[in-house]
Parts: C-alpha cells; sequence; structure tokens
C-alpha cells in the first residue's frame, strides 16, 4: 500500500506558531479519506534521503534560522530537484521567507533556496487577524511577522487582503502550481481545509490514488472550520 509521506522541516526550531501542525492535518485528512499516511521529521541531511510527498516548512525566531538555513544549503539540490518533481510545499511565515531568492536580516542580505520567486524584505512588524479573499472562498488566519515579500508577479498571490496586511501590496501569500507560500498561521490547513484538500487531491492523484473528502470527520472538521471562519469574518465586518 502507498504510503503518503508528510515531510516537516526543522519541527523544532519552525513551530513558533503551530504551523508544524499543517502535517499533521494533512496526515489526518488523508487517513480519514482512507489513505495511508505518516509525517516524517527532516532535521537533518541524512533525513532528505527519501523523498516526501509534501513538505511543511514553518515559521521561526530569527535567532533559529541560520541553522536552518544550513541545512536547507546542504540540501538544497534535493529540496529543488523535489520541486521540480512536484513535491507539494507549504512554507509559512519564516519557512517561506527562507525558500524565497534572498531575505533580509538585522545584518544584511542572506541568499535563499530560490524555491519560491521574490525577495522576503524587512517592514514593520505586523500582528493580527488575516482575513483573504482566494479562488477556495474565504481564508482565515493570524499574521505575525516583520518581513513581506517583494519582486514576484501579483497575479499568483494566494488572494486580495480583506482585513489585516499580508504582502503590504493588497495581496497575500504565493500560489502556483505545487507552491504555497503564506504568513497565515493558524495553522493555516486546519482553519482553511480547502487548502489541504487541493494538496493532497494532487498528491494521491500523482500516485494513482483518489482523495475523497467525505467521511464524517472530515465534514465535521470542515464544519468546525467554517464556523470559526465565519466568526472571524463577523467580528473583524468583513462581508462573506
Amino acid at each position: 500500500m502507498t504510503t503518503l509521506r508528510i515531510g516537516v522541516l526543522a519541527p523544532e526550531a519552525l513551530d513558533s506558531n503551530g504551523d508544524a501542525a499543517n502535517a499533521r492535518v494533512l496526515v489526518a485528512r488523508a487517513r480519514w479519506a482512507g489513505l495511508d499516511a505518516e509525517a516524517v521529521q527532516l532535521r537533518s541531511a541524512g533525513d532528505f534521503a527519501v523523498r516526501p510527498d509534501v513538505l511543511v516548512a514553518g515559521t521561526g525566531a530569527d535567532q533559529d534560522l541560520p541553522a536552518v538555513l544550513d541545512l536547507l544549503q546542504e540540501v538544497g539540490d534535493e529540496l529543488r530537484g523535489w520541486v521540480g518533481d512536484g513535491v507539494e510545499i507549504v512554507a509559512v511565515g519564516a519557512g517561506w521567507e527562507l525558500l524565497t531568492e534572498s531575505f533580509e536580516t538585522p545584518s544584511g542580505v542572506v541568499q535563499g533556496l530560490g524555491v519560491f520567486p521574490g525577495r522576503a524584505v524587512t517592514g514593520e512588524r505586523t500582528t493580527g487577524d488575516l482575513v483573504v479573499q482566494s479562488t477556495d472562498g474565504v481564508l482565515v488566519g493570524f499574521e505575525n511577522h516583520v518581513r513581506r515579500i517583494d519582486g514576484f508577479d501579483t497575479t499568483s498571490a494566494l488572494g486580495r487582503v480583506l482585513h489585516g496586511v499580508g504582502d503590504g501590496h493588497g495581496v497575500e501569500g504565493y500560489r502556483s502550481g505545487s507552491l504555497l507560500g503564506t504568513h497565515l498561521h493558524g495553522p493555516v490547513l486546519a482553519k482553511n481545509p480547502a487548502l489541504a484538500d487541493a494538496i493532497l487531491r494532487r498528491t494521491a492523484d500523482r500516485h494513482g490514488l483518489a482523495y475523497a473528502a467525505t467521511d464524517e470527520r472530515i465534514r465535521a472538521s470542515d464544519e468546525t472550520a467554517r464556523a470559526a471562519r465565519e466568526v472571524i469574518a463577523k467580528r473583524l465586518g468583513v462581508v462573506r
């Protein structure tokens, strides 16, 4: 039986806002849909020997990022090869920034992995609710970042900001092919399961499998997330 492997990048360093839980969301929904799935921790170069189907990269404190970047640079060729092979990437906050072309730090500009287009540039600290209109409907989450992403085609943005700041250009995130980058914490896939379903459908399809979000546990989880999004949207006065 095919097992879907959900890789979690440096989970101890990149889980400041619970973003590593995006992997648990994917594993749970895959299993509820009758597929075999497991989460694998990617802590060292040796852990990259086997390609995952999805790579989850969360956010972390700036002081923890150099060690993560060292790891990424060591396995950069493998990681870029994964993207070329269609591995799904879910990158949130600093995890997204590390995978862009470059990102600013207090000591200067650091070269990123170049998996995502654009540059992470320093701005004002932004903290609060973030609501985004996307092709999958209204997305909600919490943003907490000091960098924004510049220099990419905003037609590939995840969506239009309805409340909050996002990337500061009226848009938030990046979504193209197998790449998803965002400042939405929550974790984003738990609060917005339509994103998780799209990832799992593509992943299952690459293995010749079918992903169907019809199990009662999936429906119950979806209803909980829908109700939470509605409460947040109403509280913020966002028209849905």
